[in-house]
């Protein structure tokens, strides 16, 4: 028996288009929060973005568009505005974890 694998269904055509051009940004996002380990940063509790952009010598507007994609994707969470926490997602980037995927995004993230 062969099993065949299934594109999710988008409701146009100009959806799918949309889709899947468009997932290079948060895998970038992604990358570039990895890179700047944001999430060692957060590992003794929330931050408010402009606290955590000054910790990390980073934009604070940039770095809080970059959060809220990745907060929307089920990494790290925004727990009030502008203030964000690490969570089950977010631990698997932190370099300490015993299961770090860190290296494995910095890598697959690497122009």
């Amino acid at each position: 028996m062969t099993s065949q694998l299934k594109a999710p269904a988008a409701t146009t055509a100009q959806e799918a288009i949309n889709r899947i051009s468009q997932g290079f940004i948060a895998s970038s996002a992604m990358g570039a929060i990895a890179r700047l380990n944001v999430a060692d940063a957060l590992v003794a509790g929330p931050l408010h973005v402009d606290a955590l952009a000054a910790k990390l010598k980073v934009n604070a507007d940039a770095l809080c568009r970059a959060l809220r994609l990745l907060a929307c994707g089920g990494v790290f969470e925004e727990t009030a505005e502008k203030i964000f926490a690490n969570n089950d997602g977010s631990d698997l980037l932190r370099s300490d974890a015993p299961n770090t995927m860190r290296d494995l995004v910095t890598f697959l993230t690497d122009p």
